[in-house]
């Protein structure tokens, strides 16, 4: 249609294609530091809980600016896990 909402209608109301979810992620970090000092030196170790929401398995890998983890969502069901990196 042309108008870039994607329901097809050309009347630009904006329907979209899918719905999109959000999620508040709070942020800790220590005042007066801005990310760009030599050294990054907070690494989680396996059960430490990242905002209050995602326990850690496992350190799956490191590269140059990141550290990937394997965690537990704490807000799925404790019988069926929902496992995010």
């Amino acid at each position: 249609d042309g108008d870039g909402d994607g329901d097809g209608d050309g009347d630009g109301d904006g329907d979209l294609l899918e719905p999109l979810a959000s999620f508040d992620l709070k942020i800790v970090y220590r005042a007066g530091k801005t990310g760009f000092e030599e050294t990054k030196d907070y690494m989680p170790t396996p059960n430490a809980v990242i905002a209050n929401r995602y326990q850690v398995q496992e350190t799956l890998g490191t590269a140059a600016f990141s550290t990937a983890l394997q965690c537990v969502d704490l807000a799925s069901d404790p019988d069926d896990p929902h496992y995010v990196c």
